[in-house]
């Protein structure tokens, strides 16, 4: 039987990218609008990352870059686990200078981890040319997020660190709120009461964030795009926190009564500390249907004519089609008490003079009038963005139909009132709700394949040609918090394992049943990352005085303090029945004394 996957099956299948090799010689721009829904696919290139779960799942990331207004996007890869293991595709949260939150929903099925299933969880990417990490975001119980909206407060000082903030609203108390927060730097959350400054309205009963922004260097605003914007400091070290709220403009009179789909016409961005507003609105005219037969009156009614006339029977009703759009931008002063009208662009006044789009598709363009052309006024626009650099720079999904599943993104300068560029299509989106963010990774990132083939930094012994038997891989220098569950998920992909044992000082031994997965783990995972450090491989031995496999997984090795007294290095036993392929390995871990620990792979 076919599984039925969650989400769109488009989502397994990301769109055509250049090569990255080729982009390597020209200058890229220094952000993208990144599709914040991931694809589920394997494409690996130079910006990728691998971390792991609590579990040992490993996860792979990679950014596939495009300059704007065509999109970029994510693709996420779990090892061993198939499209149908995800309760729905992995989302961006959000994103500053070289730091980005994403989350994975893994599904309750029997490949997930019992601890994962069901769970949303958290990952940090930090973007560099070189060495991108990918840590894991720890959010312990009982906080769960769920689809709230994240803030991301890079340091001012730089070093890499970060807070994150969620702010919840307290129920039914007015004008408080919860502010969560985690600082990189401890690795820890933390809760504070935060209220609304003296003196604010506190009407505003149902203040609900869709995204993000920074205000200033400490303040982050929670924006609600229909009410208005709460700014926090959120290195305000106060047991109670001030918040200040910001409204924001009347809704055009288009747009009033709207309450869903806010992203679909609206959005808030602040550069340089002018907090800018843009809106747009879809114009309707009334058509007038003619007068139809009254069907009341006759003897026999078919099918057809009951179903053209369904909602029009005997009336003569007004119709309503498209007739344009129109965009409002908005700018103030974050200290300001007031919004100033900035900008008022209308369909029929946008002309496209770059010779690059004169050639517009049909359903795109009005025709063209010497140089120039226009926009056509029946297409439907929504998800205005601002762009990141220049905010008269406003870009918009457009489509002919507002059920379409394909559109293309138009730049618009605000103020020139011209087509700047435009990208089409885009074959996957969510109708009216934004589904991509402007993000400023990718100065940050190189998408050229790396070699990551590092100088290894201890003696090597040459077995592969002393010892041709030898199937065992010695890995130097993981981070300390990787464990013997994550290893075994790393290494198992390259084939089967007949051992696995972690050494001291970060080293481990890898023991496979044939040479050649040896052979293809060193090529492969040498210089890899696991955790936030730099692996080195080298040849081990098979060494006639290590702990044969035992049959009984509950039988412990070595002294009463868990080393092996001929090795000094803690022993992990497999069962040596394990498939190279397995996608879902029950870890159990007991512990035997005070340190010693026994690792069983089932089947």
């Amino acid at each position: 039987m076919e599984n039925i996957l969650p989400f769109h099956a488009a989502s397994l299948h990301p769109p055509a990218m250049p090569d990255p090799e080729a982009t390597t010689s020209r200058r890229r721009a220094d952000w993208v609008l990144l599709d914040s829904v991931a694809y589920i696919a394997d494409r690996p290139n130079g910006t990728t990352a691998q971390g792991f779960t609590d579990a040992g799942q490993a996860v792979q990331v990679s950014f596939w870059l495009a300059d704007p207004p065509a999109l970029s996007h994510l693709c996420v890869h779990c090892p061993g686990l198939k499209e149908s293991d995800f309760a729905e595709v992995p989302t961006i949260v959000c994103s500053e200078k070289d730091i980005a939150i994403f989350k994975i929903h893994f599904s309750d099925g029997p490949n997930i981890n019992v601890v994962h299933r069901g769970k949303h969880l958290y990952f940090v990417y930090k973007a560099h040319h070189e060495d991108p990490l990918l840590d894991p975001l720890r959010v312990p119980s009982p906080l769960c997020f769920g689809n709230d909206v994240f803030g991301l407060l890079p340091s001012i000082y730089g070093e890499g660190a970060f807070h994150i903030a969620v702010l919840r609203q307290r129920l039914p108390a007015k004008g408080e709120y919860d502010l969560h927060t985690f600082s990189s730097k401890t690795s820890t959350w933390s809760t504070r009461l935060a209220q609304l400054a003296p003196g604010a309205n506190g009407e505003f009963l149902c203040h609900k964030a869709h995204k993000v922004i920074i205000v200033d260097g400490n303040t982050l605003g929670f924006v609600d795009l229909w009410d208005g914007i709460i700014c926090c400091r959120v290195d305000d070290e106060s047991p109670v926190l001030t918040l200040h709220h910001i409204w924001l403009p009347l809704p055009m009179h288009i747009n009033r009564g709207m309450f869903n789909c806010a992203s679909g016409i609206r959005d808030v961005i602040c550069i340089n500390g002018v907090i800018k507003f843009v809106e747009i609105a879809n114009r309707t005219r009334p058509v007038l249907c003619e007068q139809s037969n009254d069907l009341s009156q006759n003897s026999i009614q078919h099918d057809s004519d009951l179903a053209k006339l369904a909602n029009n029977v005997g009336d003569t009703k007004d119709a309503y089609a498209y007739d344009g759009w129109v965009a409002i931008t908005w700018n103030r002063r974050a200290g300001s008490d007031h919004w100033i009208r900035d900008c008022e662009v209308d369909v029929n006044d946008v002309t496209v003079s770059d010779q690059r789009h004169l050639a517009l598709p049909p359903h795109l363009s009005s025709g063209h009038s010497g140089k120039l052309a226009g926009l056509s006024k029946n297409l439907i626009v929504s998800a205005p963005t601002f762009d990141l650099q220049d905010g008269d720079i406003v870009y918009l999904m457009c489509r002919l139909e507002t059920m379409d599943e394909t559109a293309c993104v138009l730049a618009i300068n605000t103020r020139e009132k011209t087509v700047e560029d435009l990208s089409f299509p885009t074959e996957r989106n969510l109708y009216f709700h934004r589904t991509y963010c402007p993000y400023a990774l990718s100065k940050h990132m190189n998408m050229a394949p790396r070699n990551r083939k590092v100088p290894c930094r201890f003696k090597e012994r040459d077995y592969a040609k002393t010892v041709p038997n030898d199937t065992t891989i010695l890995v130097h220098g993981f981070d300390n918090f990787v464990n013997e569950a994550q290893l075994m998920n790393v290494f198992k992909l390259f084939g089967e394992l007949s051992g696995l044992n972690i050494l001291t000082n970060q080293q481990a031994s890898v023991q496979y049943v044939d040479r050649s997965c040896a052979v293809k783990a060193m090529n492969i995972m040498n210089g890899y990352k696991l955790g936030g450090k730099k692996v080195a491989i080298s040849w081990g031995s098979n060494t006639r005085d290590k702990q044969p496999l035992q049959a009984h997984a509950n039988q412990c090795n070595g002294d009463a303090d868990g080393y092996s007294q001929s090795h000094g290095y803690y022993h992990m036993q497999l069962k040596p029945t394990m498939p190279s392929n397995s996608s879902s390995s029950s870890v159990h871990q007991n512990v035997c004394g005070n340190k010693r620990m026994k690792l069983n792979v089932g089947t």
